[in-house]
């Protein structure tokens, strides 16, 4: 169950207070083209809803695939094993769905690991043909290291929440990368700054703002009553956080990009009305 409100600015939490201008939405799937994921906050609710999807697949004629089917728990307890037509779904501890890796401790480092994993790869098979290739122009590498490279290390980055050594993680893979492709060692003393200036990129800490913030800009210009907009227009309706430390919410990042920028954070949502204006107040990002 959210309280969510779009009106009264995202950074002001105590818009979600007035009585007016806010609501609860109920949210308990997530529909996508040929999948579903269901959100519970119990075992026996879980069942329930379980049951009765399969009950709207079978009057549909549509089949559930039990095999890519898993059961997973946000919290710290096991949940016990979901019947589906008289089969037991799998329990685990994380899943990996359309690129992205999902775990039960709800944190980045597993997605972050792979992701720099499948750029590296990628950036290997390129070496011989285009980094190490005399004939190709240092602004046309960069091109194809943006393409093929920047794509795959942040897929869906938009949607992250990354903390400061997740970010220092994600800078070092591609420093050492744009390194690579100058062919400058470490021997060379050549500071970061110099890389970035001869090859005209950015590091990965403005990329990764500018990417949130037009994401941002994006949601906050459709139209109310749309899923993305509720979840980042909402909270959880009585919740509380954790008093020690809690974890870094999409707010907080957001905040953290819209200073980074040198946007008000009481004027971003005008400017974002406005896509060409939006883009333009982003557009010194990579």
């Amino acid at each position: 169950m959210l309280h969510t409100s779009s009106t009264g600015g995202l950074l002001n939490l105590s818009r979600l207070r007035a009585k007016t201008n806010s609501k609860r939405v109920l949210i308990r799937e997530l529909l996508y083209a040929n999948d579903a994921a269901l959100v519970v906050h119990s075992e026996m609710h879980l069942q329930s809803l379980c049951e009765r999807f399969v009950k709207a697949c079978i009057d549909f004629s549509m089949t559930i695939n039990l095999k890519k089917t898993v059961v997973m728990s946000l919290g710290t307890s096991i949940p016990s094993p979901i019947l589906v037509n008289v089969s037991l779904l799998n329990v685990v501890d994380k899943f990996f769905y359309l690129g992205s890796v999902v775990n039960c401790l709800n944190n980045l480092d597993e997605e972050i690991n792979q992701q720099i994993g499948k750029a590296s790869i990628n950036f290997g098979r390129l070496s011989s043909r285009v980094w190490k290739n005399h004939h190709f122009a240092i602004k046309l590498k960069i091109k194809v290291y943006t393409a093929c490279i920047l794509s795959v290390l942040l897929y869906s980055s938009e949607t992250w929440c990354t903390y400061p050594r997740q970010e220092n993680r994600l800078n070092a893979f591609h420093f050492r990368c744009l390194r690579s492709i100058l062919d400058v060692s470490w021997r060379d003393h050549v500071p970061n700054s110099a890389i970035l200036n001869l090859t005209g990129s950015y590091d990965l800490t403005t990329i990764l703002r500018q990417r949130r913030l037009r994401w941002l800009g994006h949601v906050h210009r459709i139209e109310d009553g749309r899923l993305p907009k509720d979840i980042i227009y909402g909270e959880f309706y009585n919740a509380t956080r954790r008093t020690v430390r809690p974890k870094l919410r999409y707010k907080d990042v957001i905040k953290r990009d819209i200073a980074g920028f040198h946007i008000s954070p009481r004027s971003w949502e005008t400017f974002a009305a406005d896509r060409n204006r939006w883009s333009a107040s982003l557009s010194f990002g990579y």
